[in-house]
């Protein structure tokens, strides 16, 4: 399994600490907007592994729950946050901008030779 990008991360968590991000019969999902599929995953997978908890919302007679995050979801929210650069191809997705001017494409790390 590869490792999630931090910008679609963050873009996510970011949902989840504006109160967008709801769950209705067990599935999250954005209250009035459709996700790609890898947010919705990425959703369940930070639920599992406790970094979002469910609180009973304004229709909580009618099963809808809140996602709200958890002092670990905080903790990774403050920490993609401090990443350096938002990738472009995801930049849509937190409604940042990736810093990098038109058509440049970041180069590839290259492991230092001893």
């Amino acid at each position: 399994m590869s490792t999630p990008d931090p910008a679609l991360v963050r873009g996510v968590l970011q949902r989840v600490a504006r109160g967008q991000i709801v769950s209705m019969d067990g599935v999250l999902r954005h209250h009035d907007d459709v996700l790609p599929p890898r947010a919705l995953s990425l959703l369940q997978a930070l639920h599992q592994h406790g970094y979002l908890t469910l609180q009973p919302g304004p229709a909580a007679s009618a099963g809808l729950r809140v996602a709200a995050l958890s002092i670990a979801g905080t903790q990774l929210l403050d920490w993609s946050i401090r990443q350096p650069h938002t990738p472009c191809p995801l930049a849509s997705l937190t409604g940042q901008d990736c810093g990098a001017p038109a058509g440049a494409v970041p180069e590839p790390t290259r492991a230092r030779q001893a």
